[in-house]
């Protein structure tokens, strides 16, 4: 999934590409935990400092032997693929349905 978040303590917008796996709520906001590939390591984000959101499918290569190097690049630059586990897919429809009700 790609974000666009805002980080309070720099005063600035970033875009991150994080996998979430986890989405909660506490007394002061909504919060999903994720790995973060850009600080690369799991970091929490708080769903009112996301600006824009993104699902983003990619299939992996295929690490089954394949002879056939044609269908493996053709499948690596494909968007839309199956890596994603089912609940990943899942906290990524909330988020973007939470977004979509806050800014419309």
């Amino acid at each position: 999934m790609k974000i666009t978040y805002y980080t309070t303590s720099r005063n600035a917008w970033s875009d991150r590409e994080i996998t979430p796996y986890n989405l909660y709520s506490n007394y002061d906001g909504i919060y999903i935990d994720a790995y973060c590939y850009l600080r690369q390591e799991q970091r929490t984000f708080r769903l009112d400092k996301i600006k824009y959101a993104e699902t983003v499918i990619k299939n992996e290569s295929n690490n089954h032997g394949s002879s056939n190097s044609d269908l493996s690049s053709s499948n690596s630059q494909q968007t839309i693929g199956f890596s994603l586990k089912w609940e990943q897919i899942i906290i990524a429809l909330i988020i973007v349905g939470f977004l979509y009700l806050a800014y419309g």
